[in-house]
């Protein structure tokens, strides 16, 4: 397969470059014929974005997917790939044994917008509006906080700006991990009123801030 390989906002790769031959050279095997592939990998702010362009006859493939890592990126376009190249193989067998109208002489497109959105301003003014939203609830404090932030995160999954594999990632990140284990240590340490302690403690030795600072050292 020709294929030609663009990077955007991003150092060009020699593995990233042999990662998409491979993934692409899988797909000789699917085609009647030689394709041509444009492979495009950019990076906007923390987003990894690849997106293809595959052309075969008249078969015609776009598509684009991104997530925090270029590979994994590069792994769920090529997904979305296979399963169109099949869908459209399926479609001409069905035609060929008479189940269905002839296939028109036009190319076959497929576009994915699935993940990101064809107007990024769009998904700027929605994200806005949903981070907006939840401040003024969680001002408000009618609703719990974890509730506001489940509910602005799933609304953002249903409207599909941001990809409903990765909406949970963010968990698993290191530094929230240890936010985490600091607020579970802390509530321990209150709950046995180790806290209390310290605090009379501290009010015992009074304005003293260095020997504040031994105590609590």
């Amino acid at each position: 397969m020709q294929t030609t390989i663009t990077f955007k906002k991003i150092d060009p790769s020699d593995s990233l470059k042999a990662y998409v031959h491979k993934k692409l050279a899988k797909f000789d095997k699917m085609l009647d014929s030689p394709g041509e592939a444009y492979v495009v990998l950019s990076i906007e702010k923390i987003r990894h974005i690849a997106e293809i362009t595959l052309t075969c006859d008249r078969l015609k493939i776009h598509a684009r997917e991104n997530s925090e890592s270029m590979y994994s990126s590069i792994d769920a376009l090529m997904d979305k790939v296979s399963i169109q190249i099949k869908k459209n193989k399926e479609k001409i067998k069905r035609h060929m044994s008479g189940k269905k109208q002839s296939i028109k002489n036009e190319p076959v497109e497929s576009q994915f917008s699935e993940d990101i959105s064809d107007n990024p301003m769009l998904d700027q003014i929605i994200i806005l509006g949903i981070l907006a939203l939840s401040l003024v609830l969680f001002t408000q404090g009618r609703f719990r906080y974890d509730v506001v932030s489940m509910f602005a995160l799933l609304t953002l999954v249903v409207l599909k700006i941001v990809p409903a594999h990765e909406a949970f990632m963010g968990f698993g990140h290191p530094a929230v991990i240890t936010v985490a284990a600091v607020l579970v240590i802390s509530k321990g340490l209150s709950e046995v009123g180790l806290v209390d302690l310290l605090v009379s403690r501290l009010a015992q030795i009074g304005n003293n801030v260095i020997l504040q600072l031994i105590t609590l050292s």
